[in-house]
């Protein structure tokens, strides 16, 4: 099961998607006030750090040689690096949520 949080701030909206599927990766979007919006996957390195990657979409379209065999296309995501200065600004951004906090039984 998903959870949605969501925080505003003065120049943006930030919505972050934890992931409980125990696969450790969530999911946050960014809107900023100029209409630009970042989406990013936050999953931990190997030394147990958050580590972050755009989500972006890949498009390949497939043509012939022959004119009367038709076109295709494929689409796929894929996740993609930041440069280190989105990465620390997205990263203060995810820092800003609170911590999940455990379900009492």
């Amino acid at each position: 099961m998903a959870e949605e949080r969501k925080l505003e701030g003065r120049l943006k909206t930030a919505t972050l998607y934890r992931n409980d599927n125990g696969a450790g990766r969530h999911r946050m979007t960014v809107q900023h006030e100029t209409g630009n919006m970042d989406d990013v996957v936050i999953a931990q390195d190997e030394n147990g750090k958050p580590k972050l990657k755009r989500r972006g979409q890949q498009i390949v379209f497939h043509v012939p040689s022959s004119p009367i065999a038709d076109s295709t296309s494929s689409g796929a995501e894929v996740l993609e690096d930041l440069d280190e200065e989105d990465e620390t600004r997205l990263l203060a951004i995810y820092k800003l949520f609170p911590e999940k906090q455990p379900v009492e039984k």
